[in-house]
């Protein structure tokens, strides 16, 4: 796999590690501020994940969400951040 194959499955899986975030409601900005090496290692976490269209497929046809799939390797810290971080407060 050249370089420009693996950019391209990197942004791929970032993407589908922001509509993880998103979809398990929780809120990526509090990490981003509060703790960006959590949302480093997730990134990285991601990045190295073989299951990319398997993600892409379960976020395309699950509802909503009370955990991420077995399979994802975040599925532990994901579980974490929801119980510690929840949802953005939308102050609008």
């Amino acid at each position: 796999m050249g370089i420009p194959a693996i950019w391209k499955s990197t942004r791929r899986n970032a993407r589908l590690m922001y509509r993880m975030f998103d979809r398990l409601g929780v809120d990526q900005e509090t990490i981003r501020r509060q703790a960006p090496e959590t949302m480093a290692h997730a990134a990285a976490e991601c990045g190295t994940c073989p299951g990319s269209e398997a993600c892409a497929r379960w976020l395309e046809y699950t509802g909503v969400p009370s955990s991420a799939p077995t399979y994802c390797l975040n599925s532990e810290l994901m579980a974490r951040l929801q119980r510690i971080v929840g949802p953005g407060i939308d102050m609008d």
